[in-house]
């Protein structure tokens, strides 16, 4: 979860095999949600997490 200055206030990436649908409608109903826009990976081409932070 991240907070931009971007288009979006919050991005949440979320893992999801079996019920993607139903954790998007979860999300939707929270208090404070006004809209919630989905997005499916078609390919991951690289995935680093060394950020060299700590």
């Amino acid at each position: 979860m991240v907070m931009t200055s971007g288009r979006y206030d919050l991005i949440v990436e979320a893992l999801s095999v079996d019920d993607y649908v139903d954790m998007v409608d979860r999300i939707r109903v929270l208090d404070g949600v006004s809209a919630v826009e989905a997005s499916t990976y078609l390919a991951t081409v690289k995935q680093t997490y060394d950020w060299g932070v700590g």
